[in-house]
């Protein structure tokens, strides 16, 4: 037996609320920090009203390398099916299990960036859909820049995929205004 804690029950309470203060904190913002959009119910599917979804520079570099992975991968998917994606096909693109692929699409939809449907299916929404297409527009021109270089193909696919995250806005703009004029890239 243990000899009775007087403070025991206090300390408990205290740390529950802490974590729930948290946990609220953390939903009102979002897991990576931006600001979330209302999301309507629409047929069972949330979908995020999107026509005047912005994101601020730094609510862009917020959104995790990993995040905008998942959302890069879905436009690709989602353009080749011309429209919804199942998610166990962004498993087998992506070379993860179905569950880790699951618990991130969750996670995606919480914060307004996809919308699901019944049996497995997803798409991004308005939000989600801008950020993607920024990520990806990256990659393309960053993997152009090195092929035309003369890198490798599979380095520069490895290489774009590093460097579509690490940049402000500020500067790919300038480098990809100054490397277009240069270079045969769009």
């Amino acid at each position: 037996h243990r000899a009775p804690d007087e403070n025991r029950d206090e300390r408990r309470q205290n740390r529950g609320a802490g974590w729930r203060t948290r946990c609220r904190a953390r939903k009102a913002v979002g897991a990576h920090g931006a600001r979330r959009q209302p999301v309507q119910e629409n047929g069972g599917a949330s979908v995020v009203d999107g026509s005047d979804f912005e994101l601020s520079e730094v609510e862009l570099m917020t959104l995790s390398e990993s995040r905008e992975d998942y959302l890069e991968n879905l436009l690709i998917l989602e353009t080749r099916s011309g429209g919804f994606v199942r998610q166990v096909d962004m498993a087998s693109r992506m070379g993860f299990s179905k569950a880790s692929i699951s618990k991130a699409m969750s996670s995606l939809s919480a914060e307004g960036y996809v919308e699901f449907r019944p049996r497995g299916l997803v798409r991004l929404s308005n939000g989600g859909r801008k950020i993607a297409e920024r990520v990806y527009d990256r990659h393309c021109f960053f993997f152009k820049v090195l092929t035309n270089l003369g890198i490798p193909t599979e380095i520069a696919q490895r290489d774009a995929c590093r460097m579509e995250h690490a940049m402000s806005e500020e500067s790919y703009q300038t480098l990809k205004k100054e490397l277009s004029s240069k270079m045969d890239v769009q």
